[in-house]
């Protein structure tokens, strides 16, 4: 259906109003999407493979974003290759990669934008390339998704806000080291563009639909479900993380002295880490709807942290028991795929 809407399109040659695969105008989600499916037709074809290509190769980048961010977050290779490892054998990046689904473009925006402040904020870069990560990221991510995208940039404000500072430096000049106007503006024009081009071809209508889908209907019913979303959302990630989460709670049960001095060595990094992620769990425990895809914008982060933790078992008292589980899980594995 998304290819004959989108076939549909590339005939009339209308690429700024989304349609329905009947005809009816779609404004729920920003256009980003779509752009990038006529992109890939016009450049291979309307057929499978055009159809996935972009999508598989936005997973793959966040497998190597992992990688890149592990190294600036926690130094060490090992750390590193761990955690492209993990998060390149989780099954819900693996499943919105294959199905071309929005959320792994979207997981990829925010995290370049996440890399970008990570940057700025822990390693003090000051170059354009950065600040267009940061800014440009989060640009792409509501021009995917919507609102989600302006929180990475929040986050970081309000991290550097909080997080007590080695140096004496006010809370405008902490900002003003984050801002760089050029790619805030550059961010701006990105988020807002499809906006403004409905806007004028359609009225209030498109805009109405997209706030219908982000606020209007995702709040209704009773309240209850913001404590069960939280709950099933905190508990999730184990089950998302299967097999590693298991080698994870044995290395805090047997090396709680290594894993202290982690602790102490990286508080600033994982508070980033952990505060993301509640950032986002927060965020999706307001609506309605639960999905655990809708935590994959953290993820990447999350290995970060998961892969340092494992690394610290390899060297501690339990590495003989993680060699031989993680032995057994690899011939489980084969034999069961």
């Amino acid at each position: 259906q998304r290819q004959m809407c989108i076939r549909d399109r590339i005939k009339s040659g209308d690429y700024i109003t989304p349609y329905y695969y009947d005809g009816r105008m779609r404004f729920r989600k920003p256009i980003l999407t779509y752009w990038i499916l006529v992109l890939a037709y016009r450049l291979f074809g309307i057929n499978l493979f055009s159809s996935r290509i972009f999508f598989l190769l936005a997973g793959s980048i966040v497998v190597f974003l992992t990688y890149k961010m592990t190294l600036l977050l926690f130094p060490d290779e090992r750390r590193g290759v761990l955690a492209a490892g993990v998060i390149a054998s989780n099954m819900t990046l693996f499943h919105t990669s294959i199905r071309s689904h929005p959320d792994i473009l979207q997981c990829l925006f925010v995290s370049l934008s996440l890399y970008g402040f990570i940057h700025l904020i822990f390693k003090g870069k000051r170059d354009f390339l950065h600040y267009a990560l940061a800014y440009g990221g989060a640009g792409l991510t509501v021009a995917t998704k919507g609102s989600l995208g302006i929180f990475p940039v929040l986050f970081s404000f309000l991290f550097v806000l909080f997080l007590p500072q080695g140096e004496k430096k006010g809370v405008w000049e902490r900002w003003r080291e984050l801002i760089e106007p050029k790619s805030v503006a550059l961010a701006i024009f990105i988020a807002l563009f499809w906006f403004a081009a409905i806007l004028l071809k359609h009225g209030g209508m498109g805009i109405k639909g997209f706030l219908a889908d982000q606020v209007g209907e995702r709040f209704s019913g009773s309240k209850w479900y913001v404590i069960e979303n939280i709950l099933l959302y905190l508990l999730g990630i184990g089950k998302d993380f299967m097999p590693w989460s298991l080698l994870l709670l044995l290395v805090l049960f047997m090396d709680r002295e290594r894993i202290r001095g982690l602790l102490r060595d990286h508080r600033r990094e994982i508070l980033f880490v952990f505060g993301w992620f509640l950032t986002v769990v927060l965020i999706f425990s307001a609506i309605n709807i639960q999905r655990s895809r809708y935590l994959l914008p953290t993820y990447p982060l999350l290995v970060a942290f998961f892969s340092a933790l494992l690394i610290e078992g390899e060297e501690g008292r339990s590495s003989p028991v993680i060699v031989f589980l993680a032995r057994w899980m690899i011939i489980v594995g084969i034999v069961m795929g």
